[in-house]
């Protein structure tokens, strides 16, 4: 953020005006202070809101103690927070380079390998996704026998579909599939509760926010719940966390947060602090 920042000027559209932004969970104090300086001294703003990445889920659905599990198009997060605070230290902010776009071109290399041929990547990628929102599942029984085909058609010719829509979505759970060894979806939350004090794990387990586009497969909820608690020495009741739509969830919890009168940074507490007030405002713990 600061990088972009001091290669931008962004004076003229912010100038006297409220700003409200959103920092990675694992942002440094270092680099919260130098962003919040940027802000005020090269660009004006009249004050100024500094939020954590996976918090904004939260105010979306008015829970504030849980495991937000974020499913985006280039990676995956998983960061736990109780009262609205993340816990657990950095080891149990989780984040693994598997999303819905890995869904996506594994889908597309079956696709093309049916005979699919498309005009350009731009239609290419819109027909795949058509698919992939339509068609595919993620499945709790990989042993059925049972496959149900379908016959795609579009402009770009005809296709059918059968055990891709529900092998491509494996990737979520299975990454060595179509990457090297590296933790599964499951896997990450569930390292990212247990690396939080024990006493909180069923708060944890009890309240798992999902957001991301990926996470409204027909199956996922119920593949995801069945493999946490597999991993559970001792069964924990877990839950996921109603929202009203996971793939707006980080926007209206900004709308909401950035509607509160609290947590805001005026222009002359910091003139008068400097950046020194960040540690107070924006890292409470």
């Amino acid at each position: 953020m600061e990088d972009l920042l001091s290669k931008t000027s962004l004076s003229s559209t912010v100038s006297g005006k409220s700003l409200f932004i959103c920092e990675r969970v694992q942002s440094s104090k270092s680099n919260t202070e130098h962003t919040t300086q940027i802000l005020f001294e090269d660009n004006g703003v009249g004050t100024l809101h500094i939020s954590r990445d996976g918090s904004l889920p939260l105010y979306s659905c008015g829970i504030y103690t849980g495991v937000v599990c974020d499913i985006g198009d280039g990676a995956s997060t998983a960061v736990p927070f109780f009262d609205g605070d993340v816990v657990g230290g950095p080891m149990s902010v989780g984040r693994v380079d598997l999303s819905g776009m890995d869904v996506t071109s594994y889908l597309t290399q079956r696709i093309l390998y049916n005979g699919m041929v498309y005009e350009n990547p731009i239609s290419q990628f819109q027909d795949i996704t058509t698919i992939k929102e339509t068609y595919c599942y993620v499945t709790t029984n990989l042993k059925t026998r049972d496959i149900e085909k379908t016959t795609y058609k579009s402009k770009y010719g005809t296709t059918t579909i059968g055990s891709e829509r529900f092998q491509c979505p494996e990737v979520l759970f299975k990454p060595y599939l179509i990457k090297e060894d590296i933790p599964s979806i499951v896997d990450m939350i569930f390292k990212s509760i247990t690396q939080c004090p024990k006493p909180l794990h069923k708060a944890l387990f009890g309240n798992i926010i999902l957001c991301g586009g990926s996470t409204l497969l027909p199956g996922f909820d119920e593949r995801l719940l069945m493999e946490l608690r597999g991993l559970q020495e001792i069964p924990i009741p877990t839950n996921i966390c109603p929202l009203k739509d996971r793939v707006v969830a980080n926007w209206e919890g900004g709308c909401v947060l950035s509607g509160l009168p609290i947590g805001w940074l005026t222009k002359e507490e910091y003139e008068e602090c400097g950046p020194a007030i960040v540690e107070k405002l924006f890292y409470r713990n």
